[in-house]
Formats: structure tokens, C-alpha cells, sequence
């Protein structure tokens, strides 16, 4: 399978900024910046909540100017809500989806994202985030 239609989750960050840098600069790919979407905020038009330094993104934030500065398209997604995950899958034809959020994030958000790839049509590989056990210094 070749991908053609890349969306890295995360993207916004550092870890995935890179990454984004690095395969729109490859000229190989269609790519897709996945951010957090928040459902409501404060009624200034200027402000981005922040959880441990990283933005959440709005629908209207997520806008031509990031795209271009990233240069790939940002997309604001719910990452608690699997169904419109696939959904942002499926409407824009994203054939590999790769996950760059970090483990402060905990579990869940990478899970919706596991079982989105596999509920999509167009999602054929899925790249995690990270792989590890809990393990003990015994």
C-alpha cells in the first residue's frame, strides 16, 4: 500500500510539528495537522485554552493561517467522540493516520484514535504514539 493522504495527530506540538515538517517537505504526501477542539470557551475571540502548554484548537482557530504556517490543512477534532473522528477520516481520505501525543494526555485519546482508524474505510496503517509496559526497576 502506498499512502498518499497523511493526517498526524498532535501536530501542533513539538514532536509532531517535526514530523509534519518533514513529510509535507518530502512533496510526497497530502497532509493533515489533527488538533484538539474545544466545545466552549470564553467569549473573547482571542483566547486559546491551554492544558499543560498545548492549545486546544477551535473549529475557527484551526483556519488558513496555522494551515499555512504548518503547511499542511489543520483539522479540530473531538478526540472523545470516535464516531466524528471517523467521520474527519473518511471525509478527507486519510490513508495513514499517525499519533504524536504524548503520554500526559493519557490513554484515551489515543485509544479514540485506534478505534477510529479501524472503524474508517480509508485508514489502512495506523502509527502509534508510543509502545511500552509498565514495568518496575526489579
Amino acid at each position: 500500500m502506498v499512502s498518499k493522504v497523511v493526517a498526524i495527530a498532535g501536530g501542533t506540538g513539538n514532536l509532531g510539528q517535526a514530523i509534519v515538517e518533514r513529510i509535507v517537505a518530502s512533496g510526497k504526501f497530502k497532509v493533515f495537522v489533527l488538533a484538539r477542539e474545544v466545545s466552549s470557551r470564553p467569549s473573547s475571540t482571542d483566547y486559546t485554552v491551554h492544558i499543560h502548554g498545548h492549545p486546544f484548537l477551535t473549529a475557527e482557530q484551526a483556519s488558513e493561517t496555522k494551515s499555512k504556517e504548518l503547511g499542511a490543512d489543520v483539522l479540530a477534532i473531538d478526540y472523545t467522540d470516535v464516531n466524528s473522528i471517523v467521520k474527519v477520516l473518511e471525509d478527507h481520505k486519510i490513508d495513514t493516520l499517525i499519533s504524536t501525543l504524548g503520554s500526559m494526555f493519557g490513554q484515551d485519546p489515543e485509544l479514540a484514535l485506534i478505534q477510529a482508524a479501524d472503524k474508517s474505510k480509508s485508514t489502512k496503517r495506523y502509527i502509534p504514539s508510543a509502545w511500552g509496559i509498565k514495568y518496575t526497576a526489579e
